[in-house]
């Protein structure tokens, strides 16, 4: 597989990655601390533009095929095993979990993930 990004994937990058400069980025302050149960503070704002820069030139190499239909999870060129994370984690309009990974050693995006 090798195909360009559709404007759903393009939206759910963009929507979701604009959500660095607010700090509502992992969880959007809606995560609860399991022993306590207190909220879990936002994140520290953080600059969208280099990653927002990237999405013109991703190219989906790799598209889930678990069966589940509410599956939404892909991996972008940069995806290398091992040396990804997440570096946004919040829900969709739908309240599916969306999750966009990032490669930790060269900062470009890796995946997405709607599940």
């Amino acid at each position: 597989m090798n195909r360009k990004l559709t404007k759903q994937e393009k939206d759910w990058l963009i929507k979701e990655l604009k959500m660095l400069e607010t700090g509502e980025y992992y969880g959007g302050g809606k995560w609860r601390k399991g022993e306590t149960g207190e909220l879990k503070p936002l994140g520290k704002p953080k600059d969208a533009a280099a990653y927002l820069k990237q999405i013109d030139e991703l190219r989906v190499v790799y598209k889930c095929n678990c069966g589940d239909t509410d599956c939404h999870t892909i991996k972008f060129q940069y995806f290398e095993k091992g040396k990804c994370g997440a570096i946004v984690g919040s829900s969709i309009e739908d309240g599916r979990m969306i999750v966009i990974d990032v490669h930790r050693e060269t900062n470009l995006l890796a995946g997405l993930e709607i599940i």
